[in-house]
């Protein structure tokens, strides 16, 4: 089986991390801004924002695990 270009791989690792980090930002900046403007507590929409920005972190690097895993795999 024909390997593929690192550097095709890393690009394409790039995309994926960056579309997943956009969704979860946008989605909890959302969740974020409704707390803020709903009058909840203040630590409660840090609490929030911060695990956010660990989970979309955790999804990033989950997902160039399992590349370079199956790419290994693979060749």
């Amino acid at each position: 089986m024909k390997s593929k270009p690192k550097g095709k791989l890393i690009f394409r690792l790039f995309m994926i991390s960056l579309i997943i980090y956009v969704t979860f930002l946008l989605a909890d900046l959302g969740l974020f801004v409704y707390y803020y403007f709903s009058g909840e507590n203040v630590v409660w929409n840090n609490y929030i924002f911060w695990y956010t920005l660990k989970r979309s972190y955790g999804a990033i690097i989950a997902i160039w695990l399992a590349e370079i895993f199956f790419t290994l795999i693979n060749n």
